[in-house]
């Protein structure tokens, strides 16, 4: 898919069990895409960035640098969908500038010395007392969207208000269409979540391979993941 459409949640194997390519690899795939950018965003970590931006530039692809930060509960708001744990939690932040950057590095070390061992995390209010330069989207895997898709509006609103006021109008609800079954009904949750905030909407979606003969391999690494 090429035109103006960019990927904005990528994962790279810097993202370990995660993703199934090189930062190198990324870059090209977008330039045979005809992509006119393309954002790397690993998991609590910016790992693969100097590759990534030296490719991007062999490639004539303008690199988006990002990170998917784990969130962590705060107080005692819950995370209703069963079986999923609350660091799995996440919020893709996506630099605008060097001081976005800046601030995205100074997150992602807080994230590592303040989380558990092996285990790097925030909470909100962290993530917003260093919002400027940053773009927050936030997924299907957000507190505040998986709120809205269990029904809960108004805690959803409630826990997406703190982004809100902390990165303004660059505040996204990041919508994804999973062509499961649920999709449609997810979809129309996380756009009244925006409508009833006041946020951008933006599409997105999850890349953890970039060719189909990987997704075996992507599958592989998932069960990894999650033991089974």
């Amino acid at each position: 898919m090429g035109g103006g459409f960019v990927h904005l949640d990528v994962r790279s194997y810097f993202s370990l069990k995660e993703g199934a390519f090189s930062p190198e690899a990324l870059a090209r795939r977008a330039a045979e895409l005809q992509m006119p950018a393309v954002a790397l965003a690993d998991r609590d970590g910016l790992y693969g960035t100097a590759r990534f931006v030296d490719a991007c530039e062999r490639e004539g692809v303008r690199p988006i640098l990002g990170a998917s930060i784990t969130v962590r509960e705060a107080g005692t708001l819950p995370l209703p969908r069963t079986g999923r744990k609350p660091v799995d939690a996440s919020v893709l932040l996506l630099a605008r500038d060097a001081a976005g950057y800046a601030n995205l590095c100074r997150l992602i070390t807080d994230a590592h010395m303040t989380g558990e061992r092996g285990d790097p995390s925030l909470t909100p209010e962290q993530i917003c007392a260093h919002a400027g330069g940053l773009v927050a989207v936030l997924g299907p895997t957000s507190p505040p969207a998986e709120l809205a898709i269990v029904g809960r509006l108004d805690a959803a609103r409630r826990a997406l208000d703190p982004y809100r006021e902390a990165f303004d109008d660059r505040t996204y609800v990041g919508v994804e269409n999973r062509l499961e079954q649920d999709s449609p009904k997810e979809i129309r949750a996380l756009l009244r979540l925006a409508e009833r905030s006041d946020a951008r909407l933006v599409a997105t979606d999850p890349v953890r391979y970039l060719v189909p003969q990987d997704a075996f391999l992507a599958d592989a690494l998932e069960c990894m993941r999650e033991l089974v």
